[in-house]
């Protein structure tokens, strides 16, 4: 009886103390919805971020400017923060390591165009290239970026993993 009687308190001061509970999830949009609506909204919009969100863009303008430096066939280029994380293409086909001299002009290229970088990591493995033009195709497509960012923060760790 005695314990009964317990979880019968214990039961009623819970409810008792999460009904005065109050949050944004339970926040009504007067007139257009119900407090679970409201929830749904939030929970969906924080969770799915468009292609517009700042955390990570395609620059094109960079791209076609560091296509422009001697020996660089093509590049792609995505830009998180003040980071730019190029793949190059170089011309010939070549699958050498990237010289230090070619590497430097593609990075000044990039600031040329984007003042505002202070990162940039390049890379001329064709795989590289190839991601990073794929990671730009599907923020293009509208893929969530949520998505989008947790393929390319692991290829970024397993490519230049002293980058930040």
């Amino acid at each position: 009886m005695r314990r009964g009687l317990t979880y019968l308190w214990t039961t009623a001061l819970i409810i008792a103390c999460c009904t005065g509970c109050t949050g944004p999830w339970q926040a009504v949009d007067r007139g257009t919805g119900t407090a679970a609506d409201a929830m749904r909204t939030t929970n969906l919009t924080a969770r799915t971020r468009t292609a517009a969100d700042p955390r990570l863009q395609v620059d094109q303008r960079v791209a076609d400017r560091v296509a422009r430096v001697p020996g660089v066939r093509r590049a792609a280029v995505l830009v998180a923060g003040n980071t730019a994380y190029i793949g190059v293409e170089l011309a010939g086909g070549t699958q050498a390591g990237l010289a230090e001299q070619k590497k430097l002009a593609i990075i000044s290229a990039a600031k040329a165009v984007h003042p505002g970088l202070r990162r940039v990591a390049v890379s001329a493995n064709p795989d590289v290239y190839h991601h990073v033009q794929g990671f730009a195709r599907d923020l293009a497509a509208g893929r969530p970026v949520d998505a989008v960012w947790r393929n390319f923060r692991s290829m970024v760790e397993r490519v230049w993993p002293d980058v930040k």
